[in-house]
């Protein structure tokens, strides 16, 4: 059976909780990503941040107030001036990535199975796995999306 090691991809980018979610918004952005692993100073994974952790510590926090409107329905629409909205996205930008980040992460070893990875991404509700070796180190990430293509090329059943 195929290992995690033959489709991961090596070339992943991570965060530090210190970093700011300015950083994590511009990375998501360049790179055309929604999830990064946060490591500490020795690459070792200590949680994850996705876009949807960002929507919801928006939300919780309300830094961001968000318009809710509906086309049969008047529900309340915060009207914000540019300077408190802008003020609210520069207060939202500074929040550290530990603010916002999961601290449970669920992860796998480059040894183990697509199969393996599937069923954790399935039970665990998740989009992306970070990849780590024997002692919690970063070496890669897998994503639904790289699963799916190498399962499609690979004609595995």
């Amino acid at each position: 059976m195929s290992k995690i090691s033959e489709f991961m991809n090596t070339n992943v980018v991570s965060v530090h909780p210190d970093d700011s979610i300015e950083l994590v918004v511009r990375t998501f952005k360049d790179m055309n990503i929604n999830g990064l692993p946060v490591v500490d100073t020795d690459n070792k994974v200590i949680g994850i941040i996705t876009a949807r952790d960002l929507l919801a510590h928006s939300e919780e926090t309300k830094i961001i107030p968000l318009p809710y409107s509906s086309d049969w329905m008047y529900s309340y629409v915060y009207l914000l001036d540019n300077i408190t909205y802008k003020k609210s996205v520069e207060e939202f930008l500074k929040t550290s990535v530990a603010e916002v980040m999961r601290k449970k992460v669920f992860t796998v070893n480059e040894h183990d199975s697509w199969h393996e990875a599937a069923a954790l991404m399935k039970k665990r509700e998740v989009n992306r796995l970070p990849v780590v070796d024997e002692d919690g180190k970063l070496k890669g990430i897998i994503t639904r999306t790289d699963l799916l293509n190498f399962l499609a090329e690979h004609e595995v059943t």
